[in-house]
C-alpha cells in the first residue's frame, strides 16, 4: 500500500489536536515551566551586548546568569524530542534485534527516562506463479500473511552528562488479526490515487500464514506457530561523545547493543543479537531538527525454524523534526536496511519504510507518542501499515 496521497491526515489531526488541548493557558505555562537539570534544551541567542548563556549544571542545560536578557523569553524552553524508537516488526524481523531511529542527545546525568509504547502492523508480501490461493500445481516462494503486535516497556539512565544505559523487554504477538477488510476499504476509496493494493482481494481476509520455500525447494513453515511471548531482553550503552556543549553545530552519538535469550513460546531464539548504531543530529533554525544514524546487526545464531538469516545486517535512517509550537512536534523518519533472510526463494534484499508521528508533551514529565509506519519501496517484504502509541516519563 502506498500512503503518499493520505499520509498528512494524520498530521494535520495532531497539531489541531495538540493546539485545542493545550489551550493558550497551557501552552504557556508548559513553556515557562522549569526543565530538569541535565535536559538538553535549546535558548535563543543573547540580546545585543548582553552576556552569554552559562552551562552551570555540567550536563548541556542552558541557565540564564543573573542580570542577562534573552531574547524572546517564551520561547526559551523549546527543546528537540527526537525521532520515536520504532522497530522493524514485521514477522520475519520481530524476533531479532533491529535498530531504531532515535536522538543521540543523552537524558543527562542521574536522570531516568521509562518508556512504554505498543506497535499493530498488518504484513502481507508474497511471490507465487499467481495471486490468489494457490491452485494444484502452483508455486509459491512465499507467503507472509498475518499481524504482528509488539508491547514494550524500556528503561534509560543517564550515568553521566554523556553516558546512558538503557534496557527494554518487548512482549511479541503474531497471529491473524482483524485489518485485512478494514486496509481493503482504504485501498478500494483511494483507487483512483494509483494505490497498490498488493492483490490483496485474491487472497482470503485475516488468516495466518507464513510459508515458503528455498530456491533447492526446501520447504518451511511458522504457519502453526502463532502466539504470543516474552521477547530477548535487550541492553544498550548510549555515548554522546560530541557536540554536548552548548552552541554545538552537531551532536555526535554511538550505541552499542546486545540481546540476551530470554524469550519464550514460539519466539525463543537461541545465542545474542549485537547491534552498534552511530548517531548525528543538527539543529536547523528555530523550528527543525535533522537526524542521521547508520548501523548494523550481527546474529550469533543465523536460523530459526527453517529461516536463514543474513548474519550481518546494515541499516540507515535520516529523519526531520519540525516543532509547530514549544509542546508538541511532529517528525518524519525514513528507515532502510539490507537483506533479512538469505534461503527463501525471490525474497526482496532491500527493506525500506517511513513513519509519521507525533510527540506531545502533557507535562513537564510526560509526553505522548503516537504515529503510523508505512513500507515504501518494496510491499514484498515490509509490514503494510502499522500504528504506534506509546507515553514516555523524565523522572
Amino acid at each position: 500500500m502506498r500512503a503518499w496521497a493520505w499520509s498528512w491526515a494524520p498530521l494535520v489531526w495532531f497539531a489541531g489536536a495538540s493546539a485545542a488541548w493545550a489551550g493558550p493557558e497551557g501552552l504557556a505555562a508548559l513553556q515557562e515551566a522549569p526543565r530538569p537539570a541535565g535536559e538538553v534544551a535549546w535558548r535563543p541567542p543573547p540580546a545585543v551586548g548582553a552576556a552569554p548563556a552559562a552551562d552551570v549544571t555540567g550536563s548541556g542545560a542552558y541557565v540564564q546568569p543573573p542580570g542577562t536578557v534573552t531574547v524572546a523569553p517564551r520561547t526559551a524552553h523549546v527543546v528537540r524530542r527526537g525521532p520515536v524508537e520504532q522497530r522493524d516488526e514485521w514477522i520475519l524481523a520481530q524476533p531479532r534485534l533491529t535498530l531504531p531511529a532515535l536522538s543521540p542527545d543523552p537524558v543527562g546525568k542521574g536522570q531516568w527516562r521509562a518508556r512504554v509504547s505498543a506497535n499493530r502492523g498488518n504484513d502481507f508480501g508474497w511471490t507465487q506463479t499467481s495471486p490468489g490461493e494457490l491452485p494444484a500445481g502452483g508455486d509459491r516462494r512465499f507467503l507472509i500473511d498475518g499481524e504482528h503486535q509488539t508491547t514494550e516497556a524500556s528503561v534509560r539512565y543517564g550515568l553521566s552528562s554523556t553516558v546512558d544505559l538503557s534496557a527494554r523487554l518487548p512482549i511479541h504477538w503474531r497471529g491473524a488479526g482483524f485489518m485485512d477488510g478494514i486496509i481493503d476499504v482504504v485501498h478500494e476509496a483511494f483507487e483512483w490515487a494509483g494505490f497498490l493494493d498488493n492483490k490483496r482481494p485474491d487472497f482470503i481476509n485475516d488468516l495466518y500464514r507464513v510459508e515458503g520455500r528455498s530456491d533447492a525447494f526446501v520447504p518451511f513453515s511458522w504457519t502453526e506457530d502463532d502466539g504470543s511471548g516474552l521477547g530477548n531482553v535487550e541492553l544498550a550503552v548510549h555515548w554522546a561523545f560530541a557536540g554536548t556543549e552548548p552552541g554545538a553545530c552537531w551532536t555526535w552519538a554511538t550505541v552499542g547493543r546486545v540481546t540476551l535469550p530470554t524469550a519464550t513460546g514460539v519466539y525463543e531464539v537461541g545465542g545474542v543479537d549485537v547491534g552498534l548504531q552511530l548517531l548525528a543530529a543538527r539543529r536547523l533554525g528555530a523550528a527543525f531538527d535533522l537526524y542521521l544514524g547508520v548501523g548494523g546487526t550481527w546474529f550469533s545464531e543465523e536460523e530459526i525454524d527453517g529461516v536463514l538469516y543474513e548474519q550481518l545486517r546494515g541499516s540507515g535512517f535520516v529523519a526531520l523534526e519540525w516543532r509547530p509550537a514549544s509542546t508538541w512536534s511532529l517528525i518524519a523518519t525514513v528507515h532502510a536496511s539490507s537483506n533479512l533472510v538469505t534461503n527463501i526463494a525471490l525474497y526482496p534484499t532491500f527493506q525500506s519504510y517511513v513513519d509519521l508521528a507525533a510527540k506531545i508533551d502533557l507535562s513537564r514529565c510526560w509526553q505522548l507518542e503516537l504515529g503510523f509506519t508505512e513500507n515504501l519501496e518494496d510491499q514484498q517484504s515490509t509490514t503494510d501499515i502499522g500504528v504506534f502509541v506509546g507515553i514516555v516519563g523524565r523522572f
